[in-house]
């Protein structure tokens, strides 16, 4: 008895046969995953969406909030700098005007303690009896004065008297002016000082300098008081 073998014709129709098979389960599969795949990336993505934009939200505020805040930075910077810019502008035109000042009243000398004219005369006689008073009390030529007027306004002592206001004196020049005002230092006839007639900030100034020589002074005579206790 004679045994039949499988032919080699069969065995690969059985083959094609398993590959087939194989391929449709691995298609089943294939489509079983993408759709498994597919919704849980949509689950997935549907619980970060809001994660997500909450975060973009903040990020979003903290940038506006952020450029705001720069922005606001910027307008006080601006602001600053226009001050500034004002500020120097307005200080620079105060020292325009007081050299401006200073040239106008480098010929004058300012008389204090000078008695008031009548005051029933005219004005251009007021003027000539100060003139007068000048040339006289203080041996000033006429010719040196080129004008001359009352500056101030009147006051009254604790006395109820009237105080005189000073004079200006226009002088024919600087140089005569500085002789008479001795440089600066002041010139003391009688009871009356001739000095410069400063501008408002030589004032202040002459001012603060006094204060601070006075201060001085008296530090160093309490200073001598405590070395003389002490001995």
């Amino acid at each position: 008895m004679f045994l039949l073998k499988e032919s080699p014709m069969k065995e690969e129709i059985d083959c094609d046969v398993f590959r087939n098979v194989m391929k449709q389960e691995l298609k089943i599969v294939v489509d079983d995953l993408k759709d498994t795949m597919k919704d849980a990336a949509t689950t997935a993505i549907t619980k970060a969406t809001p994660n997500v934009v909450s975060s973009v939200v903040e990020q979003t505020k903290t940038y506006a909030a952020a450029a705001q805040e720069n922005q606001k930075r910027l307008v006080e910077e601006v602001k600053s700098a226009a001050t500034s810019t004002h500020l120097v502008e307005k200080i620079c035109q105060k020292m325009d005007n007081d050299s401006v000042q200073r040239e106008m009243k480098k010929a004058n000398i300012l008389i204090s303690n000078v008695p008031e004219p009548d005051s029933t005369l005219p004005g251009k006689d007021k003027k000539e009896a100060d003139i007068v008073y000048l040339c006289k009390n203080f041996e000033i030529e006429r010719n040196e004065i080129i004008n001359c007027f009352r500056t101030g306004t009147m006051k009254k002592d604790s006395s109820g008297e009237p105080i005189p206001r000073p004079i200006v004196a226009v002088m024919l020049d600087e140089e005569t002016a500085r002789y008479w005002h001795n440089e600066g230092k002041g010139y003391r006839i009688g009871s009356s000082w001739i000095n410069p007639d400063l501008c408002r900030v030589d004032r202040e100034n002459q001012f603060l300098a006094r204060q601070e020589r006075r201060k001085r002074r008296e530090q160093v005579l309490k200073k001598e008081d405590q070395t003389a206790e002490k001995c």
